[in-house]
């Protein structure tokens, strides 16, 4: 464990060895009041701990079975996440696929703006419709606009047979990875999760659900954030397997208490 100055202030940052646990609770309670530590739980025994030092990104695990302490940071723990590298909405094989075009498609484009940025208790806009009605392209279109460097937002675009984006299997892991950019406060309620339980991306799309998304959520002030997050879920129908389709929509109706989040989801019909 190093100190380094920069401008002024003291930093902590990793090291390639670790530190005993007598050595983690000094570092700590001696950069107290300059690194702004957020303290979660107490370094006592054999107690898992995921310390945060607010604002560096840093995190102290004990590890398994050994009376030391290992430095791990947030970029370090969020790449634990695997995530569905074609998901996106401008992932690299959708570039080519089609927008609105301006003027068309106003009046439902208007609709989901209104719902996206009002105040309305409804927290899933459903859109739905005979196949070849335009529904991805609506998506895409909803997705460009919420999901952008200055609002933020995720998106996740099934499509079956497509690998990754053909199962449920890194569907939480690939929005909380896209949700971790949101904003400092949610990104480090993300990476506290998963310094808790390292294996969380081999556990059940419930457990995933709440550790990853749910309960970090839920702990971010919705006023701090300053818009809705919007969350778009193209082709929920080509998901494989039925169960995890109504799993997923089940679990996105115990989401209707987090102010802070909208879901817009379409399936065909």
């Amino acid at each position: 464990m190093q100190k380094r100055r920069n401008k002024g202030t003291a930093a902590l940052e990793q090291s390639g060895s670790s530190i005993s646990s007598g050595g983690a609770r000094n570092i700590i309670e001696n950069r107290g009041n300059v690194a702004n530590q957020a303290l979660h739980q107490t370094i006592h025994g054999d107690v898992h701990i995921n310390q945060l030092v607010e604002g560096y990104g840093l995190y102290l695990e004990k590890q398994a079975n050994v009376g030391h302490f290992g430095c791990r940071n947030e970029s370090d723990l969020l790449k634990l996440l695997p995530i569905a590298t074609e998901a996106a909405f401008n992932s690299y094989g959708k570039q080519h696929d089609t927008l609105c075009l301006d003027g068309t498609r106003a009046g439902v484009l208007d609709k989901i703006s209104a719902w996206a940025d009002g105040d309305a208790e409804q927290h899933i806009y459903w859109l739905n419709g005979m196949a070849g009605t335009g529904k991805s392209t609506i998506a895409r279109t909803i997705s460009q606009k919420y999901c952008t460097p200055t609002r933020r937002g995720a998106s996740f675009f099934f499509s079956r047979g497509g690998g990754d984006v053909g199962h449920a299997g890194k569907f939480f892991t690939t929005i909380a990875r896209q949700l971790a950019q949101v904003s400092p406060a949610l990104r480090r309620h993300i990476c506290e999760a998963i310094a808790d339980q390292e294996e969380i991306a081999s556990q059940t799309l419930r457990d995933q659900w709440n550790q990853l998304i749910l309960h970090p959520l839920s702990k971010v002030d919705a006023l701090s954030l300053k818009f809705s997050l919007v969350v778009v879920i193209d082709a929920l129908d080509e998901c494989e397997g039925d169960n995890d389709i109504r799993l997923l929509l089940q679990l996105f109706t115990e989401a209707k208490h987090l102010r802070s989040i909208r879901q817009i989801g379409r399936a065909h019909v």
